[in-house]
């Protein structure tokens, strides 16, 4: 049987515009891109759920889009996953759909130029519906119909506070619930099992910029959860319990690090929603992560990208 995730959390669009160029302007020192092909993918929490059905789960996904033509972009291109079952964007009024334009040239990203709102969606959902477009009972559903959950928190203002809050308390103690989190509240993400920071977000979490130290940092503030924190180039660490694991990182050729985030927290998400050790599922979504950087864009792994020999990725252990 397929594992039932639910993905709730901020949804982008990401555009990549690129092309040859071969000088620069007269008029400033940027390069001039002769002819760019621009191409479109989704990301934050749409990224995730491709990987996830990537990984042959069944996923239910709850965001937040504009009345716009991006969000409109971005309904198309969900309409085309089959094995997304259950897509429920609201449509937020006076709210524009996130995008992330980048400029390419010669392989090389020049600019990027990001498009958002940066507002609370939902200040207080202490009522019966999230909006006039979702009752609380049918998120509490959606909730109740997953094997696991992951909030894919961009600071967008979809995850408030309270509303993190109520997704936890319906969650209860019987759901995994996978946090890859935004911002310097960290008490927001209380009740989480698995946090995945990279080492920039754990340093807003926490102040310590060594991720040895913020990892017990965050497991202090967050009773309970286990704390992945992706380190880039240099792998991944898992905390658990009074235990540290390293997952050295692999010797490949970065192309572009968009949305690897996204792959390591729909990996680690859909291995726990197997039952597979926290220790197994970091260990593989490391190995995938590197796979994702390799290539250009946003990108997703499936489990044949995963099956081939680890080599230098097995775990140390201090």
């Amino acid at each position: 049987m397929k594992p039932k995730i639910l993905v709730i959390g901020d949804i982008m669009l990401d555009i990549f515009t690129s092309g040859d160029a071969h000088r620069l302007s007269p008029e400033a020192p940027v390069p001039i891109i002769l002819n760019p092909e621009t191409r479109t993918s989704l990301g934050g929490a749409g990224n995730v759920v491709v990987n996830l059905c990537a990984l042959d789960c069944d996923v239910r996904l709850l965001s937040c889009i504009g009345d716009d033509d991006a969000g409109n972009q971005i309904r198309e291109k969900l309409s085309h996953i089959k094995s997304c079952i259950d897509i429920n964007l609201i449509v937020a009024k006076d709210h524009v759909t996130t995008t992330k334009q980048r400029f390419i040239a010669n392989g090389q990203s020049v600019v990027r130029v990001d498009n958002e709102s940066l507002f609370d969606i939902f200040p207080d959902i202490r009522c019966t519906n999230l909006t006039h477009q979702m009752p609380i009972s049918y998120l509490n559903w959606m909730i109740e119909a997953s094997d696991t959950i992951v909030v894919s928190d961009y600071g967008k203002g979809f995850i408030t506070e309270t509303f993190m809050a109520h997704v936890i308390a319906s969650a209860g103690l019987n759901k995994i619930i996978v946090v890859d989190p935004k911002g310097k509240n960290t008490w927001k993400y209380a009740g989480a099992s698995i946090i995945t920071p990279n080492t920039k977000e754990a340093f807003d979490l926490t102040g310590e910029s060594d991720p040895y130290k913020a990892g017990p940092v965050l497991q202090k503030r967050l009773p309970g959860a286990e704390v992945i924190i992706t380190c880039g180039s240099s792998g991944m660490l898992l905390f658990s319990g009074g235990r540290v694991e390293l997952f050295q990182g692999h010797n490949v050729n970065v192309s572009d690090t968009t949305g690897a985030g996204d792959t390591v927290v729909a990996v680690v998400t859909a291995l726990k929603a197997m039952g597979t050790s926290t220790s197994e599922a970091a260990r593989l979504a490391n190995l995938a992560g590197s796979l994702v950087v390799s290539k250009h864009g946003t990108a997703c792994v499936n489990w044949e990208d995963l099956s081939v020999p680890l080599g230098d990725a097995n775990a140390k252990h201090s």
